[in-house]
């Protein structure tokens, strides 16, 4: 049997979570100047709605594991070194591998974009693996994380949520739902928005 002492400090102890998860999301909802006039910014030069732009502001999160691998990028590695985790025997024989599968879309693409199949199907495979690689980030969250508290690239970063925010204004698309590398990279060929 539980005590009228026991339903007390449970009921105390109820309040405080609740308000514990209250504060997160205030917190996470706070606005900084800033933000307020970036998404003034976007709404004006892409004519979207300021407060489409606000309201996903709103719902991003920064995200601290995004800055860790911003500061220990393998991309800044000499060459001789990052070369052999992209480029080897298995890879190349995925790729010939993956035209043969996809000859009509290849060509389709190089017809509308003028880009060599072979120049596609290299991107897909140093980028994606062929898209076998796990896109582990909300590009949103990735993107917001490097726009606001990454300092040293942030116009960079600002730029490519500005695109992203339109793009999926203007095709009716969550934002959150889309896919990223830790710098915000989307789709198989890696593409900044």
């Amino acid at each position: 049997m539980i005590k009228k002492d026991q339903i007390h400090l449970m009921n105390k102890l109820l309040i405080f979570v609740v308000l514990i998860l209250v504060s997160f999301n205030t917190y996470a909802a706070q606005l900084t100047p800033e933000m307020t006039s970036f998404a003034h910014r976007v709404a004006k030069n892409g004519r979207i709605s300021e407060r489409a732009v606000l309201k996903w502001l709103k719902r991003a999160n920064k995200t601290e594991d995004v800055i860790k691998l911003m500061d220990r990028q393998a991309e800044a590695k000499p060459w001789k070194d990052y070369k052999p985790h992209f480029i080897y025997d298995r890879k190349i024989k995925k790729g010939v591998a993956f035209a043969k599968r996809y000859p009509k879309t290849l060509k389709k693409a190089k017809l509308i974009y003028g880009v060599d199949p072979s120049v596609i199907v290299a991107i897909l495979g140093v980028e994606t693996d062929f898209g076998t690689y796990a896109l582990s980030h909300r590009a949103m969250d990735a993107l917001f994380t490097l726009a606001f508290y990454y300092p040293r690239r942030a116009e960079f970063f600002k730029n490519e949520l500005d695109a992203l925010m339109v793009y999926a204004y203007r095709n009716k698309l969550d934002p959150f739902n889309l896919k990223s590398s830790y710098a915000g990279a989307v789709g198989m060929p890696q593409f900044m928005p």
